[in-house]
């Protein structure tokens, strides 16, 4: 089957998260043409399907509940595994980060082997943003070292926006390839055919936040506009997912509806029958404005209205789709203002939505991994 390649990532399917999603999509690219290997974990997240056996997927238990110890954890196990590999077996590493502790593992191979490093968030800048360390802290110079070794080490980096192309070219000098979230083609197709559930105004809108639960997230503003009684009369707010807030959320905020996650293969029909709007947001912040949230690919599947506070890139690809109202990400007066104005409006994002859904199709997960294919084909000489 020509070139070998091997997949590093702490996640993966059946795990119900975007770092699986993604991950898994690009195996499934690469294996209708190559020899792959996958090195990762079982399910992080309990509300998963059954496990597939496939005897090129290498699972680890993690048995820690800490991200940080998980991250250790994986390490040492992996390294297990992959010192049972010949140190020139596999012609290229496939690695992902975050976390950019997995990067590691690439040096049980020979120097000859080619890197490629995915990059899906900028660390250690993210993990500042999100309020873990602190700047200029010994841990943040550290891994701020370590992420430049990555850079310096790696054959071809790739990332998931324009704006995060740019500022790691600034930090590296080489010029990484975009490679969007975005959704499976299969799932396009499906949506196509579909009529969008239509909006009884004589009801209560429906706004849904799908994903995890987490500080980045920022569902602030949403969670406190469930206290203003007015608004309450002309809206429901329901959340669908897990992290580490769900609980004090639950206590806090007694008038929102929460509900379990869901395998995205259900997730997507659920909210398309069941919901009016969809909310999107990231904590205010330069970094995560280079950023695409990848559940945005998600949302414009779903054909309805979103309200977003979200920055950059993600805000330009939703704009030119025509169903958004946006708001100030950390203020819930202005997310008042923009869910009246979204029902005010809601036909006519409806409508846009619609009618600028063939652009989507840019998106789909399979021409964007081809890029993947490309670099394993030889097409890329070099990412300087």
């Amino acid at each position: 089957m020509g070139e070998k390649v091997l997949i590093i990532s702490q996640y993966f399917t059946p795990d119900i998260t975007a770092a699986a999603y993604r991950i898994r999509s690009i195996y499934d690219i690469l294996r209708d043409k190559y020899e792959v290997t996958v090195v990762t974990t079982t399910p992080h997240k309990s509300e998963v399907n059954e496990v597939e056996f496939d005897p090129k997927i290498h699972r680890i238990t993690i048995k820690s509940k800490k991200n940080s110890l998980q991250y250790v954890e994986f390490i040492i196990k992996a390294k297990k595994i992959i010192k049972r590999f010949k140190k020139d077996y596999f012609d290229y590493i496939f690695v992902s980060s975050p976390p950019i502790s997995v990067f590691y593992l690439t040096k049980f191979f020979d120097e000859r082997v080619k890197i490629i490093t995915d990059i899906r968030d900028l660390w250690p800048d993210s993990i500042v943003d999100a309020g873990k360390i602190k700047e200029n802290s010994l841990v943040f110079k550290m891994l701020h070292n370590y992420e430049k070794r990555i850079y310096s080490k790696s054959s071809y980096l790739t990332c998931v926006s324009k704006n995060m192309k740019e500022e790691i070219h600034k930090r590296s000098g080489k010029v990484p390839l975009v490679i969007y979230n975005g959704f499976y083609q299969k799932d396009f197709f499906y949506f196509d055919k579909m009529s969008p559930r239509l909006w009884n105004n004589t009801q209560k809108l429906k706004i849904c936040y799908f994903g995890n639960i987490g500080f980045a997230q920022f569902l602030n503003p949403l969670l406190e506009l469930s206290y203003d009684k007015e608004m309450m009369k002309k809206i429901e707010i329901h959340i669908i997912g897990n992290g580490q807030f769900l609980e004090s959320y639950k206590k806090n905020y007694p008038d929102i509806f929460f509900h379990s996650p869901l395998d995205r293969e259900y997730l997507l029909d659920f909210v398309f029958n069941n919901y009016d709007a969809l909310f999107l947001n990231l904590k205010k912040s330069k970094t995560f404005e280079k950023t695409i949230p990848s559940k945005l690919f998600d949302y414009l599947l779903l054909k309805k209205p979103i309200i977003s506070g979200i920055k950059g890139e993600g805000k330009e690809i939703l704009d030119s789709f025509g169903n958004v109202i946006h708001f100030e990400q950390d203020s819930t007066e202005s997310l008042k203002k923009a869910t009246i104005k979204l029902i005010e409006n809601y036909e006519k994002l409806l409508h846009n939505i619609q009618n600028n859904y063939t652009k989507l199709k840019l998106f789909c997960r399979e021409n964007n991994n081809k890029k993947i294919v490309d670099i394993v084909d030889g097409k890329y000489e070099t990412t300087e």
